[in-house]
């Protein structure tokens, strides 16, 4: 997935496809999907980013799984280039302030490193 899809072809090929990824309980798989949100979110553009994504996004970063939170922190970079200051404002900051301090380092520093 490199190239953003017309909003059309999106939601009724590619967002059926990838949306139970997103549902399931295995946060392996949410992990890949979140290793992987720079090609998704490219193919998806900005306003499919922040309608369709960005929920499932705010949830993995704070998510009891240290696993899937870590990687979703270090990939935070990533997610904002699709997304308008206000929404990083009042969805991810809000967040990134909780992960600070975060009882896993892990976690922490791969914020830090974002």
């Amino acid at each position: 997935m490199s190239k953003s899809y017309e909003n059309k072809t999106f939601m009724n090929v590619i967002w059926p496809i990838i949306k139970p990824c997103f549902d399931e309980n295995s946060w392996r798989v949410k992990y890949t999907l979140v290793a992987n949100i720079g090609d998704i979110v490219a193919s998806t553009g900005k306003e499919n980013t922040k309608k369709m994504i960005l929920p499932y996004y705010a949830k993995f970063l704070v998510d009891n799984e240290y696993e899937l939170k870590n990687i979703a922190a270090k990939n935070i970079r990533v997610i904002v280039k699709y997304l308008e200051s206000d929404d990083i404002i009042n969805k991810i900051v809000p967040i990134i302030k909780s992960i600070v301090s975060d009882e896993h380092a892990y976690v922490r520093a791969s914020l830090a490193s974002s």
